[in-house]
C-alpha cells in the first residue's frame, strides 16, 4: 500500500510540479495544449501505477491467459447495478434542478464531457483510488475508514493544482478536501456494491456536472448530494452487518507484528517464565496470532502446537516458521476441538481481554488440560491514564475493541472466582502493562518446574 501511494504521488507531482514551474516562471497559460498534456500525464499516473501493480501480481500466476482480458474483467466485473442506477439518477436530478441547459447543444456537450471525464479527465483514476488502493486498504482497515483515508490521500493528491498560476479554482482547498472525502465515501460504497467501472462513470458525472454546468440553484444540488451520502452510509451499514472476512482478525494479519514490535521485550520476559517448564510437556498455544510469542518458546518444547482462530494470522505464522517443525491448527478457544485431558500446558497471550466470552474459553481449557496441567495467561491490563485512554480509543477506531479491562488485582481475582489457583503471578512492564499468571485446577501439586 505504501509503495503504491508513494509511486502515485511521485509520478503525478513530477508532472504537476513541472507545470507549476512553467506557469509561474514562464507564465504559460494552463489552458494551452502543452499545459493540458502535463495535466493529463499527472492525472493518468494513478491508473498507470494500479495497472503496473496488477501486472506484477498477474505475472506471478501460473495460469496466465490474457493480461488485457484479466484487467478488463477486474474493472468491469460488477456485483450489482441497482446502487449504481440509483446514484446516477439522483445526481443527474440534482444537476438538472440546480442548473439550466440553454439548448440541445448544451446537453450534447455535457454528455460528451461526461464520457471524456469518465475515461480521460479523472475517472480513470478510480482504477487506483477505488481499485488497487482500496483492496490494499481493506486488508487492514474497515470499509468506512478506508473510504475516509483514501479520500484524504485523494484530496491532498490534488494540492499542487491549487498553485497553478492562471488557473482559477471555484472553491478553496479545505472545502474541496471535505467534498473529496464525502465523494470518496459514495464512490467506495458504489465500488464495493458494484464495479470499478461504475465508480469511473459516477466520478465522470461529478466532474462534468461541476465543470460544464452553471449552477443557478444550489439548494436542490445540496439536498440531492446529502441524499446520496445518506444512502451510501445506509448501504455501508448493511455491508458492515452482512459482510465479514473469514474472521474479523484476518484484516490485522499483515500489520500485527508491526503493531506489537515495540512490546518484544515484554514477550521475551513472558517467554523466560514459560521456558522454565520441562521441554517434554505437550503444549498448546491458543490465539497465537502471527507468532510473536511462538518465536521465543516454539523451539523449547518438543511437542508444541500453535493455533489461532484467524486463518490469515496463522498463514503469516506458518510463513515465519516454515523452516521449523511446529504443528499449526485453526482453533476457536471457546470451542477447542481436542480430546479431554490431552495437554500438559495451555498458553494464551494477550487475547483474553478481547474475548466476548472468556468464561467459556476457560472451561474449554480446563477440559483439555490434564489433571495437573497448567494454564498460562498473559494479557494487557487497564491503567486509567490519559495516554492509555487515547490509545484504547484509537484501537477501537481501527476495530480492536477491549471487552475486559482488568486492573492487576481484578485480573487475579477473576481467575480465583472462576475456579483457578494462581501458582505464579507477575506484572510485566510494557506500553500497556501485562498481567502474567500461571494457573492450575484444584489442589494438585505442580511438578513442572525444572
Amino acid at each position: 500500500m505504501k509503495k503504491q501511494i508513494i509511486l502515485t504521488y511521485l509520478a503525478s507531482w513530477i508532472f504537476f510540479g513541472i507545470l507549476m514551474l512553467l506557469t509561474h516562471q514562464y507564465h504559460m497559460d494552463p489552458n494551452t495544449f502543452p499545459a493540458k498534456l502535463f495535466l493529463l500525464a499527472g492525472g493518468f499516473a494513478p491508473s498507470m501505477v494500479a495497472i503496473l501493480f496488477f501486472y506484477n501480481k498477474w505475472t506471478g500466476k501460473k495460469e496466465s491467459s490474457s493480461f488485457a482480458k484479466d484487467l478488463l474483467k477486474k474493472i468491469l466485473s460488477a456485483k450489482s447495478h441497482v446502487v449504481f442506477m440509483v446514484f446516477i439518477a439522483l445526481i443527474l436530478c440534482s444537476f438538472l434542478l440546480a442548473s439550466t441547459f440553454q439548448a440541445k447543444e448544451s446537453i450534447l456537450s455535457f454528455i460528451s464531457f461526461w464520457i471524456s471525464s469518465t475515461f480521460i479527465y479523472g475517472g480513470n483514476g478510480e482504477i487506483f483510488w477505488r481499485g488497487s488502493l482500496l483492496e490494499a486498504s481493506l486488508k487492514n482497515l474497515s470499509l468506512m475508514i478506508s473510504a475516509v483515508v483514501i479520500g484524504l490521500l485523494w484530496g491532498f493528491w490534488h494540492l499542487p493544482l491549487f498553485f497553478l498560476f492562471g488557473m482559477e479554482r471555484s472553491v478553496p482547498f479545505l472545502p474541496f478536501l471535505t467534498f473529496t472525502i464525502l465523494q470518496s465515501i459514495v464512490l467506495t460504497v458504489l465500488r464495493f456494491k458494484g464495479s470499478i467501472f461504475q465508480s469511473m462513470i459516477l466520478r465522470g458525472l461529478f466532474i462534468a456536472g461541476f465543470v460544464k454546468l452553471e449552477i443557478l440553484h444550489p439548494v436542490p444540488l445540496i439536498i440531492f448530494q446529502i441524499t446520496v451520502l445518506i444512502i451510501a452510509l445506509v448501504i455501508h451499514k448493511d455491508i458492515e452487518l452482512h459482510h465479514h472476512p473469514s474472521h474479523p482478525w484476518d484484516k490485522f494479519a499483515d500489520i500485527y507484528d508491526k503493531f506489537l514490535n515495540k512490546e518484544r521485550p515484554a514477550y521475551q520476559n513472558i517467554a523466560h517464565f514459560i521456558t522454565r517448564y520441562d521441554s517434554q510437556l505437550k503444549t498448546l498455544e491458543l490465539c497465537a496470532g502471527t507468532g510473536i510469542l511462538t518465536e521465543y518458546i516454539g523451539d523449547h518444547f518438543q511437542d508444541y502446537e500453535a493455533s489461532d482462530f484467524s486463518n490469515e494470522m496463522l498463514m503469516n505464522l506458518k510463513e515465519k516458521f516454515k523452516t521449523k517443525e511446529l504443528k499449526y491448527s485453526i482453533i476457536d478457544c471457546t470451542n477447542i476441538a481436542k480430546e479431554d485431558r490431552s495437554y500438559d500446558l495451555v498458553i494464551m497471550a494477550n487475547a483474553i481481554h478481547i474475548l466476548p466470552d472468556p468464561f467459556t474459553a476457560m472451561q474449554e481449557v480446563k477440559r483439555v488440560l490434564k489433571p495437573d496441567g497448567v494454564f498460562i495467561v498473559a494479557t494487557f491490563l487497564r491503567e486509567n491514564t490519559f495516554k492509555q485512554r487515547i490509545q484504547t480509543k484509537m484501537m477501537e477506531i481501527m476495530g480492536i475493541k477491549t471487552v475486559n479491562a482488568w486492573s492487576y488485582q481484578d485480573y487475579q481475582k477473576y481467575f480465583i472466582e472462576n475456579g483457578w489457583e494462581i501458582i505464579k503471578k507477575e506484572k510485566i512492564p510494557a506500553g500497556f502493562p501485562i498481567g502474567y499468571v500461571e494457573l492450575k485446577k484444584g489442589n494438585a501439586n505442580s511438578a513442572y518446574y525444572l
